[in-house]
């Protein structure tokens, strides 16, 4: 719904994204009341609204438009002779940065005089090219148009611009700069009415939220494209938003028109598609404009295979006519292998192809031009020649698809056109080079219509409401997005301002105001994103969890037909090797140290998977790991270790546990100990104040609630704390340390050891053992016996998981496990032995070098590895990948 107001309201919009869409929406709202016509909204985007206003003024400077400003500063940037080296891609990216850079001074009302600007050598930098870029525009006698609010607010001051009382509703703003805020205060005064919608605005109750997995950015698109299908009808709205545009949008396009649209992979059907992209594929990926680009580059001899495509284009005229003749001819040169085709001989073509040959003479006529022109000229010729080939339609009558081609080409000429004043006399190469740049970057799409789909830019969909919202690409690296500071501002002038894109703090605030958006004003509402991005796992994204916690995973779309599954399942070969890499005495003498330092997680390495324990320890290298926003999972964990360990460093016993819970003390000791640990933790949060305190505070009653459970037990004191002990198994010495070794009152040994996460004390019984830390300990120090205790908020969790050599003997509330159930072994002692076969043959199989990509649970062991690039187990294994980690959700 377009934002509410009175109906000669003019509605000024964030983007001409929004802008489209909102007249979108009001036209199907009169249309649904039964209106025949109606005026047209006035809706505009921020920009058009203050130009137009600014030209009513008459004024002595007109405004450039952004491709004369790139221009401009592509210019000033070639022109610095500290930059001599610098390519075409690297020009394109720095006049970009300067022009947005020059943007948020004029916006944000940033001095450049201050000292600010020496800060760097790019900062300082682009303080010449501003400079520079100002004398341009003055000897222009225009202005740049981030230029035109001061501009505006100006003329309407001083009474050079006039306003007449009228309503202005500003829709989709996230923030507004200085420089429209001073003119939105101001307008007021000049009886305008202001309304500002912002990012929400509730219009029916939270939707509810579904979150999806797949095992690739493909099936996710599928997955999305279908649902749409299912659910489309008449008047119903859908956004389809990308938190990654450019990786999705090709993927996404292909399955929405396989599934809703066909007949669209076929120009000539002039088939629409129910869809719109916000930025639509380039404009040089239509085969018209490749045509027409293959034809403004060429020279006089061309290749048989640029030859051949224009010989059997439908795009230029004698195609319908000649065909039979054209490829006969192509057959004779292919037959005679000629590489070249010289256009001057068109004479020498058969009497059987007058249009071809007429069209080859019109391309040798434009080849032999190379006289220097402004660009407004190269603009003209380039269009005539095409015309004279008879571009795009060739002898097909126009359609809408190839109508909109010659409009979006012809906007590309009037860019090129324009560049006049700007960069004077081109050579043919040089204006041609402009022209496809304009063409690369000009986005496209086949329909002139807003249509019921949107797929739209994550960041561009502020103020933008559908019925439903499918999210895509909701992973835990592009939702938020990575802040992407502007290079040529100094980052703390940036900071204080809080500039657009500047700080993941602004990212963040960002994606919570449009998540908050879709969730307050859509029906329905899904997430979703991929397993893999190619061969790299991914994790959803943390943000998302208050929307949704409830996992879909969608069908692997297998072929229907049994004939086709089997046939898919044959193509390719497989075969099995085990390769055995042996350590060598001079391997394991340089890196028997590592080994030791990596202590039981050499075997939990091994034990998960043969390849992730041989890159780890023996190739050394680090896993790929995404950091988070805040404290990382295993920082947390060592919070609570080391708080819990410095608490019972002064509490010693069980009985000094239980004096200070009766008098109340125990709080006291646990804020204490956690302040003292919490400094030596992570230096990375130090100025986010607030947030560590709740750390803090979420620890202390964690820490607290854990300890009452523990006076619950009787009579124990520590005999250890990070008690290190060396243990040697099957060759291999590994340096192990245990959380704590209670002694109890008969005088027997308990080990615990901390778990702020998930556990399963089933693990201690695999052929390979996946937890091996308390065994290693069990075998080395003979204990009663061993736990894990679970340091969570959970009530419905037991506390301690554990085993004993006699259920009585550490006096626990809860029941041991049973481990003579799980392995049929009823002697501790006996159980102890069989730990040791198992974790000597994991020690054995690393010294003897196993390799093997073989991880125990595909699903769990490889989401968490880190070396998923490496061993490419989404391309050897994936079905096995996904459908054990589907096994171990249930």
């Amino acid at each position: 719904m377009p934002p509410s107001g009175p109906d000669n309201a003019t509605v000024i919009a964030v983007s001409s994204q929004l802008a489209r869409w909102l007249l979108y929406s009001r036209n199907k709202n009169l249309a649904a009341t039964g209106k025949e016509a109606w005026e047209t909204p006035n809706i505009g985007t921020l920009e058009s609204w203050l130009k137009n206003l600014w030209n009513s003024s008459w004024p002595s400077k007109y405004v450039i438009s952004k491709t004369q400003s790139l221009k401009l500063w592509e210019a000033i940037v070639e022109g610095d002779l500290r930059l001599s080296n610098t390519n075409l891609l690297q020009l394109e990216e720095l006049a970009q940065s300067a022009s947005k850079a020059y943007a948020n001074i004029k916006l944000y009302d940033i001095p450049t005089d201050s000292g600010s600007f020496s800060s760097s050598l790019e900062a300082e930098t682009f303080l010449r090219w501003f400079k520079e870029y100002e004398e341009k525009l003055e000897n222009l006698e225009a202005i740049d148009p981030s230029e035109l609010c001061s501009r505006v607010y100006d003329g309407l001051e001083s009474g050079q611009i006039t306003l007449p009382p009228q309503s202005l509703i500003f829709s989709g703003f996230f923030e507004f700069d200085p420089a429209l805020k001073r003119l939105i205060e101001f307008l007021p005064d000049k009886g305008v009415s202001i309304n500002k919608t912002g990012l929400v605005e509730k219009r029916t109750p939270p939707s509810l939220a579904k979150f999806f997995e797949s095992k690739s950015i493909r099936e996710e698109c599928q997955l999305c494209a279908k649902d749409i299908k299912k659910h489309y009808k008449p008047g119903v709205t859908f956004g389809i938003i990308l938190c990654d545009y450019s990786k999705y949008k090709d993927s996404l396009s292909k399955e929405l028109t396989a599934e809703l649209s066909p007949r669209y992979t076929f120009p000539w059907l002039d088939e629409e598609t129910p869809f719109n992209f916000e930025n639509a594929s380039s404009l040089t990926r239509e085969p018209a404009i490749q045509q027409a680009l293959s034809i403004l580059s060429s020279g006089q001899n061309i290749s048989l295979e640029t030859f051949t495509e224009f010989l059997h284009s439908p795009f230029y005229t004698g195609f319908t006519k000649e065909q039979e003749f054209r490829r006969k001819i192509d057959r004779e040169f292919h037959r005679e292998k000629r590489l070249r085709i010289d256009l001057g001989r068109s004479d020498a073509f058969p009497s059987t192809l007058p249009g071809l040959k007429k069209n080859l003479k019109n391309w040798f006529l434009f080849v032999r031009d190379n006289e220097p022109r402004p660009p407004s000229v190269w603009a003209r010729v380039f269009s005539q020649t095409l015309r004279r080939l008879g571009w795009p339609n060739g002898d097909r009558e126009a359609n809408l698809r190839t109508t909109l081609i010659y409009e979006a080409w012809t906007e590309c000429l009037d860019a090129l056109a324009s560049l006049d004043h700007i960069l004077g006399s081109q050579t043919k190469q040089q204006a041609y080079t402009a022209l496809k740049r304009f063409a690369e970057g000009k986005s496209f799409q086949a329909q002139r219509k807003n249509k019921p789909i949107q797929i739209i830019d994550f960041s561009n969909t502020a103020g933008m409401q559908f019925d439903h919202v499918w999210v895509l690409g909701s992973n835990a690296d592009a939702l938020p997005a990575t802040s992407s500071p502007n290079p040529f501002i100094p980052i703390n002038v940036q900071k204080k301002l809080n500039l657009p894109h500047s700080s993941p703090e602004w990212e963040l605030n960002l994606t919570q105001n449009l998540l908050s958006q879709f969730q307050s004003q859509s029906k329905s509402i899904n997430f979703s994103y991929s397993l893999w991005d190619k061969d790299i796992a991914v994790r959803k994204s943390p943000l998302i969890n208050r929307y949704s916690n409830k996992i879909e995973r969608s069908s692997f779309l297998k072929p229907k037909k049994i004939d086709s599954q089997s046939k898919a399942e044959n193509l390719l070969e497989s075969f099995e090797e085990n390769i055995e890499i042996s350590v060598s005495t001079e391997e394991a003498s340089s890196k028997r140290k590592g080994w030791s330092r990596a202590g039981y997680r050499l075997i939990k390495n091994q034990s998960n998977c043969a390849f992730k324990a041989f890159a780890a320890h023996r190739l050394e290298l680090d896993p790929i790991s995404v950091p988070e926003t805040d404290f990382e999972e295993s920082e947390r964990g060592i919070l609570v270790h080391n708080a819990l360990e410095s608490v019972w460093n002064e509490l010693k016993t069980s009985s000094k546990l239980r004096d200070l819970l009766e008098n109340g003390q125990l709080p006291d000791l646990i804020k204490n100990k956690i302040d003292e640990v919490s400094e030596k933790i992570s230096d990375s949060l130090k100025n986010q104040v607030q947030f560590v305190e709740l750390e803090k505070k979420r620890v202390a009653s964690l820490i607290e609630k854990w300890l009452r459970n523990e006076d619950l037990r009787e009579h124990f004191e520590i005999f250890g704390l990070e008690y290190a002990e060396t243990i040697s198994i099957a060759g291999l010495d590994l340096n192990v340390r245990v959380d704590r070794i209670d002694r109890l009152s008969d005088g027997s040994q308990f080990i615990i050891d901390y778990k702020t996460g998930a556990l399963n004390t089933a693990d201690w019984f695999q052929e390979r053992i996946q937890e091996p830390q308390l065994p290693l300990y069990a075998i080395k120090l003979k204990p009663a016996g061993i736990a894990y205790a679970r340091v969570v908020k959970d009530t419905k969790t037991t506390n301690f998981s554990y085993l004993s050599k006699e259920p009585s003997i550490p006096r626990l509330p809860n029941a041991p496990t049973s481990f003579e159930k799980r392995t049929g072994i009823a002697e501790w002692e006996h159980l102890l032995n069989y730990w040791e076969a198992c974790l000597s043959s994991l020690a054995a199989d690393f010294l003897s070098g196993k390799t093997e990509i073989d991880p125990f649970r595909p699903g769990i062991t490889c989401k968490s590895c880190g070396y998923q690039s490496l061993c490419r187990i989404a391309e050897t294994n994936l079905e096995a990948f996904l459908q054990n980690e589907e096994e171990a959700e249930l």
